[in-house]
């Protein structure tokens, strides 16, 4: 259920980029419990953005219709 980045960066203990590790250090719980931490915590400010995305205004009537920045191909000099 783990990722590869995961196993990789906790055998080489590089627990500060990676959030589970961080939670497992700072909370002293077990890889289970951080990542049913991590899903909640997840879920909090997914739910939290949906919410606020409601009282947003909406930028197009703000600032009228925004030019088309579609990337194009960079010739490049050969």
């Amino acid at each position: 259920m783990c990722s590869c980045a995961l196993r990789k960066e906790a055998a080489r203990g590089d627990r500060a980029n990676n959030l589970l590790l961080i939670l497992e250090d700072q909370h002293g719980c077990t890889r289970h419990q951080a990542i049913e931490r991590l899903r909640h915590l997840t879920h909090e400010r997914f739910a939290r953005f949906l919410r606020l995305e409601t009282h947003s205004p909406d930028f197009d009537d703000i600032l009228g219709p925004l030019p088309d920045l579609t990337r194009r191909p960079v010739a490049r000099p050969g």
